[in-house]
């Protein structure tokens, strides 16, 4: 069965065919697995940036979307050994309070 990843609630849609996605990104332990990262996406048909911040652990990544879907920026991710997920703010925000209770 093929499912695909859902990421379309993540996605900022911007100018030109052009989207963008903040990830957050497990497994980054060194420079070397920044640039590896950095490197892979990258190289993706369609991707236009992809910057680690390596203290939070995040990848904000933007592309064409008529070029490749979000899902398969991720795939890509999970593939080298750095499995990603959608970083979203307000879930950290209620997580944080949650622990602070």
């Amino acid at each position: 069965m093929d499912e695909t990843l859902d990421l379309s609630a993540f996605i900022e849609h911007g100018e030109a065919d052009t989207a963008r996605m903040t990830l957050a990104v497990e497994n980054i332990g060194c420079a070397g697995c920044m640039r590896k990262i950095e490197s892979t996406v990258s190289k993706l048909p369609g991707v236009v940036e992809a910057r680690l911040n390596f203290t939070q652990r995040r990848l904000a990544v933007a592309w064409h979307e008529s070029k490749i879907e979000a899902a398969q920026i991720v795939a890509a991710l999970d593939g080298i050994g750095y499995p990603a997920h959608p970083f979203a703010p307000e879930q950290v925000e209620a997580d944080d309070s949650h622990r602070a209770r």
